[in-house]
């Protein structure tokens, strides 16, 4: 069987990998419809470069199931939160945002939300929003986290990147 696969967002047309470096490649993001049922997935690589051998993952087993008419909220908060994600990794701004307001109006509270949000206004340029998105997710992480042994990393360099922009702009 054969899918007709739609690109998102932007690829890079080549990744160099080599015995020395190790790297971590995306090598796109694509979306298909597939009626319901089990399928076998098989990911190989060909011929590359001066490499000209063909290399191939043992076959994973994917279960698409019909989506029922209603979902619970809590099957409609995990969807959410995998198409903010799925939104993220495609380059789709209006999708990160527009799931993260969904977390965010299920729980105002939503560190996923704010950040979703937030990561989404920092791609458009607005920095003022993206800074007040990715504080209060810090806030929230914290709150809910108070014995945390790790920092929110990510979220501390957004909001130190953010900072920089806004008071060295013109």
């Amino acid at each position: 069987m054969s899918l007709e696969l739609k690109p998102l967002g932007d690829v890079p047309p080549v990744v160099e990998l080599d015995a020395v470096n190790s790297a971590e490649a995306s090598f796109g993001t694509v979306s298909a419809n597939v009626l319901p049922g089990t399928y076998s997935i098989v990911v190989c690589l060909g011929a590359t470069g001066s490499w000209q051998g063909r290399v191939c993952a043992d076959p994973v087993k994917l279960t698409v199931l019909a989506r029922p008419e209603q979902l619970s909220p809590q099957q409609q908060l995990a969807l959410d939160r995998q198409s903010a994600r799925f939104g993220l990794l495609a380059g789709d701004n209006q999708a990160v945002e527009k799931y993260g307001r969904e977390l965010m109006a299920a729980d105002p509270r939503s560190v996923g939300g704010h950040f979703y949000v937030g990561e989404a206004k920092f791609r458009q340029g607005n920095w003022s929003e993206a800074l007040e998105e990715f504080t209060t997710a810090r806030s929230e992480f914290r709150r809910q986290n108070p014995n945390a042994v790790e920092h929110p990393q990510f979220l501390n360099a957004r909001i130190n990147q953010l900072l920089a922009k806004i008071y060295n702009a013109p």
